[in-house]
């Protein structure tokens, strides 16, 4: 019984550190468009709406459900919020964990790079975020992968699918680049191993995860083809354009990802080395593979994205690979191990530094975090939110701008449908605002000239008719929605008879009358 308790310690110590150091992360001020990205929309399906059929996303949809079910549970607050991606960075470093485990690297370095793992894995952004959901999905399935090979668990084949299409509805770049790398694996592995079960309940999985979309979409009467516009082709024609400039943003910002090119080097030079001094167990050799690509696919989507950089964690990921090699080398390992789990303690205390305590994720770090003021001003329910942001050097400032339009929206009548970054917003407010999109900028939302602009003006009007919207509220202080999609709006107005008002403290009204 004393042994089995001693056992599990690394487990609860692991899920304690994770999760205190992603909610101690997620208190530390607000960088509104992102922070609060899946607040308001996962309130809203608490209302009965429905992304996609109901507001415009260009993402995926998992992560406003997942968050939805943590505001049933645990209330509309800022403690449930923080709930969910606590308990995801706790969830991906027990994997980790048990992989690191596997690939018999010792205990004791096993747990010291989780720890470094979990510092560096979900905490750079410490609320929910679709690309971390995304990518840790695709990691827990891959480590799924190597669990179901190696001790011939079936059952997880089954699994695998779901948690990649998960990780797909969550955000589709960089799943997909992910689920792509793990299909060339793949391939290899059944053509050689002739594991025709694996295919066979790969595409079990696979089909009853689409089946059971499926039949959400019918049942929630959301149209396939809004879903295919929304979450595959809109991304898609935004993604090509940055495609265009992909060898500027290699010259630009390929030294941020230093050392985990640096460990690459070493995975590949290592591994040759093996495969010519003592064979490796296959199933490690796949693992290796997989995860060397998964890195390199993890740096092409971050020279992509206009996302803050994440994927630090791909470095305690990595030197564990680094110290499973080494062990099947004749080289001296003590020294060795010693150096790089010190390199790897320094190199996660910098970037610890930089992301987590400056909180550069959320363009906080040239902000004194210590002028923070307590949330709760604006709501108890988001109490132990620290505010502060980016725009305002004065928190004071801000909040009492809130307050200010919240009483506006006191002061109003009839149905309004809100625009704003400031996506809490709704849930705090006893009146029913309508929305027609999860966030509102230049990228989020199809410009005229976008051959996607007719569908988004479409749902707009519908929304607009639907509800008997009377008029249209956009809070923007300190004016960061640009002129550009100011622009936009008003261009999927063209057919409305409207007046616009511009009062105190960055609100912009649009009143529709008859013509």
């Amino acid at each position: 019984m004393y042994n089995s308790k001693l056992l599990l310690l690394p487990y609860f110590a692991l899920v304690i550190i994770a999760f205190s150091i992603n909610f101690w992360t997620g208190i530390r001020g607000v960088f509104p468009i992102d922070t609060f990205l899946h607040y308001d929309t996962a309130f809203k399906i608490l209302e009965n709406e429905v992304p996609i059929r109901d507001y415009w996303v260009i993402h995926g949809i998992s992560l406003d459900y997942f968050q939805s079910l943590f505001f049933y549970i645990f209330g509309v607050n800022w403690i449930s919020y923080l709930a969910h991606s606590s308990i995801f960075n706790s969830l991906t470093t027990i994997f980790v964990y048990i992989f690191f485990n596997q690939l018999e690297i010792g205990k004791i370095n096993s747990f010291l790079l989780s720890v470094f793992f979990s510092i560096l894995a979900y905490p750079v952004s410490g609320v929910p975020f679709l690309d971390h959901h995304a990518t840790f999905f695709c990691l827990i399935s891959l480590i799924l992968f190597y669990f179901s090979i190696k001790h011939k668990r079936t059952y997880l084949y089954y699994i695998i699918p779901i948690l990649f299409g998960l990780a797909f509805l969550s955000k589709p770049v960089p799943s997909f680049y992910i689920f792509f790398s793990f299909l060339i694996v793949l391939a290899i592995y059944i053509l050689k191993e002739k594991d025709v079960l694996l295919l066979r309940n790969l595409a079990i999985g696979s089909i009853i995860f689409l089946l059971l979309l499926f039949i959400f979409f019918k049942a929630q009467n959301v149209p396939i083809r809004s879903f295919y516009e929304q979450i595959i082709l809109y991304p898609l024609s935004i993604g090509e354009q940055r495609i265009t400039n992909i060898f500027e943003m290699i010259n630009n910002r390929i030294f941020n990802y230093k050392f985990i090119i640096l460990s690459l080097f070493l995975i590949t030079f290592l591994l040759l080395k093996n495969l010519n001094y003592k064979k490796l167990p296959k199933e490690n050799n796949y693992i290796i593979f997989i995860l060397i690509l998964f890195s390199i696919v993890m740096i092409f989507h971050q020279l992509l994205t206009k996302n803050q950089n994440f994927i630090f964690f791909l470095i305690p990921l990595n030197v564990g690979l680094i110290l499973y090699l080494i062990e099947n080398t004749e080289y001296k390992k003590n020294v060795i191990l010693f150096t790089l789990i010190i390199t790897t303690f320094l190199i996660t205390l910098k970037y610890h530094e930089r992301f987590n305590i400056d909180r550069k994720f959320h363009e906080l770090q040239n902000v004194n975090l210590n002028s923070s003021i307590s949330s709760s001003q604006i709501s108890k329910s988001l109490y132990p939110l620290k505010w502060i942001t980016p725009s305002f050097k004065d928190p004071e400032k801000e909040l009492l701008i809130i307050k200010k339009f919240l009483k506006q929206i006191d002061n109003e009548t009839g149905n309004i449908l809100l625009i704003t970054n400031y996506n809490f917003i709704d849930s705090i407010t006893e009146k029913k605002l309508f929305m027609v999109s999860r966030n509102y900028d230049d990228v989020t939302i199809p410009s005229k000239d976008n051959k996607f602009f007719l569908s988004f003006k479409n749902q707009f009007t519908k929304k607009i008719n639907e509800n008997n919207i009377e008029k249209i509220l956009i809070f923007s202080p300190k004016k960061n929605m640009s002129l550009k999609f100011k622009n936009n709006l008003l261009s999927y107005l063209e057919e409305k008879c409207f007046d616009e008002q511009n009062l105190d403290f960055g609100i912009d009204k649009i009143i529709f009358k008859k013509c």
